[in-house]
């Protein structure tokens, strides 16, 4: 009869000690899915941010492109303007 009850007290503990084991693992699966929507969120946050970045790096590209033209047809002004200065120099001075 004591046999019976320490085997029987020896289930109750295994029983037990299932019991808070499978509430710990409860927790821990409800941190985890805590976690994997935190996880989620962050990551579609950070797509975004990466897709507005490279959006304003084209736009930084298209702009210096454009600068890049302009600075290209106002040097040719330029030298064209040096060209014929140099011209009327010339001139100036095989007339004189």
């Amino acid at each position: 009869m004591q046999e019976l009850d320490g085997s029987i007290q020896n289930v109750e503990a295994k029983i037990h000690h299932t019991e808070a084991t499978l509430k710990d693992l409860r927790k821990l699966q409800d941190q985890i899915a805590t976690k994997t929507v935190e996880r989620s969120t962050l990551f579609k946050e950070q797509q975004k941010w990466y897709a507005a970045l490279a959006e304003e790096n084209e736009d930084t590209d298209e702009e210096l492109k454009e600068w890049k033209t302009e600075f290209e047809k106002r040097i040719a002004c330029l030298e064209s303007q040096i060209s014929k200065l140099e011209r009327e120099m010339n001139d100036t001075e095989t007339k004189t």
